[in-house]
């Protein structure tokens, strides 16, 4: 595995050495970031305010997959071998890819709840 891009693009080596596998997931900027980053300089907050825009909501800026959707997919992939091949570490790692599915589905939950999905506030 390769990190072409932190956190947005990674190259996953085939197993045999023929084409690798690029896998990109989305990525969100926020108002404030991306103004800023297209004026080179840190903006006050009036200029926001100017332009009626919140400056901590976020924006699709590459699409892409989610962390779930790769979770679901290796879920999946392991439940068909453990169909195949059953053991005890594949019904561990299956276990264990539904409890990750479900933190983040939590945490999800949890930012809408609190009213800052799609929003830069932890």
């Amino acid at each position: 595995m390769e990190e072409l891009v932190p956190g947005v693009k990674y190259l996953a080596r085939s197993i045999n050495g023929s084409e690798d596998q690029e896998i990109v997931f989305m990525s969100k900027q926020s108002n404030r970031e991306f103004h800023e980053n297209k004026a080179g300089h840190q903006l006050p907050d009036y200029f926001f305010e100017a332009m009626n825009v919140d400056p901590e909501e976020v924006n699709l800026v590459q699409d892409g997959t989610s962390n779930e959707e790769i979770i679901k997919v290796l879920l999946c992939r392991t439940s068909y071998l453990n169909e195949k091949l059953p053991c005890d570490e594949n019904e561990q790692a299956i276990y264990h890819l539904r409890q990750a599915l479900e933190s983040f589905r939590k945490r999800t939950a949890d930012r809408k709840s609190r009213n800052v999905e799609n929003t830069t506030v932890a």
